[in-house]
């Protein structure tokens, strides 16, 4: 789940960095194509369907942009539920910003990041003991 909080109605995009390399647009998304919101906290995903947490392992980011008014940075049809921007994410991040400030040459956009580790590369569950503890 992710937690978006705007100080006035904004248009919001959230781009997924992979550890990979990948990034991809994951808000709006072909689920949920009105990111316009009101002031205050929204939460992601708004609809039917989830984020998924998979491999590979590392770190990854995901970089949030607000703005009063559209940005144009989502596609106008959407070929897969979250489309790719590009492949390395140190390049895609300065083009994502350098395309804001094409659009927006004043501050009119504000930006903020998140990142978490995934570890491994497998999913493990240990059910719980069903046989009670002897204390002494």
């Amino acid at each position: 789940t992710i937690y978006v909080t705007v100080s006035q109605a904004s248009f919001i995009y959230v781009y997924d960095i992979q550890p990979d390399g990948l990034v991809r647009l994951i808000f709006p998304n072909a689920y949920s194509q009105s990111n316009f919101v009101s002031a205050g906290m929204h939460t992601l995903p708004d609809g039917l369907y989830k984020f998924t947490v998979a491999p590979p392992a590392g770190v990854e980011q995901l970089q949030i942009f607000a703005s009063p008014s559209p940005l144009q940075l989502a596609p106008q049809s959407y070929g897969e539920p979250f489309p790719m921007i590009a492949g390395d994410p140190e390049s895609a991040t300065g083009q994502i910003q350098g395309h804001i400030m094409g659009i927006t040459p004043e501050p009119l956009w504000a930006t903020a990041w998140a990142s978490f580790t995934i570890v491994g590369q497998g999913y493990g569950f240990t059910p719980p003991t069903t046989t009670p503890a002897i204390l002494p």
